[in-house]
């Protein structure tokens, strides 16, 4: 009995290590849940979520702001042209899969206002 004493310490220690894996495994497991509610998109690890975001939302992102600044921006076209054309660009980037329904319905919405 006097030697398995002196694994305790180890014991409890290795528990400890693999409770704190197990509850950061499902911070990220929620976290990719979320995402893929928000998006309407279905990762099923993170590396394909972290490449997703890398790559795709970023080329999204500046497509809006193309948008924004557009819409903002001083230039001879009448207001409902200048509305008109932001709708068209937005509908190809809908149409070409850049946005989600729910991304396209929430920018549309947004023009409109």
């Amino acid at each position: 009995m006097e030697g398995i004493g002196q694994f305790i310490p180890l014991i409890l220690i290795i528990t400890v290590i693999v409770v704190v894996i197990k509850v950061r495994n499902k911070g990220r497991e929620t976290r990719i849940d979320e995402f893929n509610k928000k998006h309407g998109t279905n990762f099923k690890n993170e590396l394909e979520l972290n490449y997703f975001v890398a790559t795709e939302l970023g080329k999204k992102e500046k497509e809006i702001d193309q948008l924004n600044i557009s819409k903002n921006a001083d230039n001879d076209l009448s207001k409902d042209e200048d509305i008109g054309a932001s709708l068209k660009r937005l509908k190809k980037m809908y149409n070409d899969g850049h946005l989600s329904k729910v991304e396209f319905e929430k920018a549309k919405n947004k023009l409109l206002k």
